[in-house]
């Protein structure tokens, strides 16, 4: 089980590698990933590409 720690390798005195658990690893880019879509949905909507009339969605849903 995790523990939520991290183990940090430094060179130099900088950091330089970080260590995490496996299920760690994987939380943070199934976050990541989540974040870059939430992203692409925010612009889409700015760009209005992402918003459907309500005849189109119609037209849509009756296909």
């Amino acid at each position: 089980m995790s523990n939520g720690r991290a183990s940090f390798l430094t060179k130099n005195g900088r950091g330089k590698f970080v260590v995490l658990d496996i299920e760690d690893y994987e939380k943070d880019r199934a976050e990541k990933k989540l974040l870059a879509k939430l992203q692409e949905a925010e612009e889409a909507v700015v760009d209005e590409k992402g918003w459907m009339s309500l005849s189109d969605l119609k037209s849509a849903m009756e296909e």
